[in-house]
């Protein structure tokens, strides 16, 4: 491979660990202000764990895009293809802001559906409780 080509991947990753980042806070930040209750527990450990594992990534991905930029910087005989439209960027840009509501539509549903289940086995367990009670075959409630 050439420099030019691991310069262009190692910017493609370099956004989509930026991309990563901000979506990954955004949830973060939903869940912790409308306390949805869509993980099981420990949220804040495993969101301390992946940003750091982002940062690691985007740091790595810094380090390799110096590296190769400066190379070619050396070599000075590529001739860089002139960059594309502006338009062309304004789409992507479009469906990386989309994304934000359907990822707090989809936040909020898995919360709707936790509470759901949640409830079913609380009425569930209190059923169980309430057939294997010694009043329960007499007719007495309590």
């Amino acid at each position: 491979m050439n420099c030019k080509t691991l310069v262009k991947w190692s910017n493609m990753i370099g956004v989509v660990a930026v991309a990563a980042l901000v979506y990954w806070v955004f949830v973060f930040i939903m869940t912790s202000v409308f306390e949805l209750r869509i993980f099981q527990e420990r949220i804040t450990e495993t969101f301390s764990i992946s940003v750091l594992g982002i940062l690691a990534i985007m740091a790595g991905t810094l380090v390799v895009n110096v590296m190769f930029n400066l190379t070619r910087i050396a070599e000075r005989h590529d001739q860089d293809v002139p960059p594309s439209s502006p338009a062309a960027g304004r789409g992507k840009w479009l469906w990386f802001v989309l994304a934000f509501p359907v990822i707090a539509g989809l936040l909020f549903a898995g919360d709707h559906l936790s509470a759901q289940r949640k409830e079913k086995m609380l009425i569930g367990s209190v059923q169980a409780i309430l057939a294997s009670s010694p009043g329960a075959a007499a007719g007495i409630p309590f």
